[in-house]
């Protein structure tokens, strides 16, 4: 492989991935990480911190779920936490 076929490869994904986020924010809120959010983080009881701040993020923005690969990382049960698979049945069977 040329490094000019690994760039081409590379645009190609990004510019896969950009139009992915660009359909992705039609319908989902993006929400902000400041201090309070991370402050709110070090005070959860989650193993992982990256977790913690999602949870927070979501928590403080009054998010309605969590969508992750890893649902046992978050031991809670607001907001909801769903499964990339669940988010899109729940999107496809709702009327």
């Amino acid at each position: 492989m040329t490094s000019t076929t690994s760039f081409g490869k590379i645009n190609k994904s990004r510019a896969s991935a950009l139009s992915l986020l660009n359909r992705i924010v039609t319908f989902c809120q993006v929400a902000t990480v400041d201090s309070a959010t991370i402050n709110m983080a070090l005070t959860t009881n989650f193993a992982d911190f990256e977790d913690a701040i999602q949870y927070s993020t979501a928590i403080l923005n009054h998010l309605d779920a969590i969508i992750t690969r890893n649902p046992g990382d978050f031991p809670v049960t607001t907001p909801r936490i769903l499964t990339p698979q669940q988010l899109i049945q729940e999107l496809t069977n709702s009327p």
